[in-house]
């Protein structure tokens, strides 16, 4: 989670409590202190569960439903017969990639903000984590970007380059496929929003090895 998420986050609480009263204040520095309890919790280790995972991301949503006014509509597919608690992932991929996705994609969007979660297995012993929302996309002109997050200096992201990184070491060192894709999604050649999908291989999940 970047510094500066941190930093509009606490501005938002100073908003809120100004606009809003000290009533809604306290719910939002609730929410902020679970997702910070949560987030430590999480970091410790740099596998998890892929149920752990998403009950992270359900309470980073959550926050961020706040923060967005609850304009966000999400919507979770997840295959039923998954072992959530089974699964091994690296952790913390999937929040960093939908963070990215709000961040960079929604929050400058002037359309009703969709952001889609879709877990499932495929060829057997791989999974995949489809991130899809309807933002503005990567392929919109500078200028444009510019003026649309004109209050927010620091819009660069460096997590999908990290993440890449990141699955080529696991690669080497594991002999199985990571991989991240990022797909720009248009309709009548204009940008309506990205798909990122991850695979990860199928491994067990050994909570005692982490304790």
């Amino acid at each position: 989670m970047n510094p500066h998420f941190l930093f509009n986050a606490l501005n938002n609480l100073q908003s809120i409590l100004f606009i809003n009263g000290a009533e809604q204040a306290n719910v939002y520095l609730c929410k902020f202190s679970t997702l910070m309890r949560s987030t430590l919790e999480m970091t410790r280790n740099n596998t998890t569960s892929l149920r752990d995972e998403l009950n992270y991301i359900k309470i980073y949503l959550d926050f961020e439903q706040i923060r967005a006014n609850d304009e966000l509509i999400i919507t979770y597919d997840v295959e039923e017969n998954l072992e959530l608690s089974e699964i091994e992932i690296p952790v913390m991929v999937v929040q960093t990639i939908i963070e990215n996705a709000i961040t960079h994609g929604l929050i400058p969007s002037n359309r009703k903000k969709r952001l889609l979660v879709k877990i499932y297995k495929s060829n057997g012993n791989q999974l995949k984590i489809i991130i899809q929302d309807n933002g503005i996309g990567r392929s919109i002109k500078k200028t444009d970007y510019d003026k649309l997050i004109q209050s927010n200096k620091h819009h660069k992201s460096y997590a999908t380059q990290i993440i890449s990184e990141r699955f080529k070491i696991l690669n080497k060192l594991k002999k199985q496929r990571y991989n991240l894709e990022i797909v720009d999604l248009k309709r009548n050649g204009i940008q309506t929003g990205t798909k990122v999908i991850i695979t990860l291989p199928i491994i067990f999940y050994d909570k005692k090895s982490k304790i």
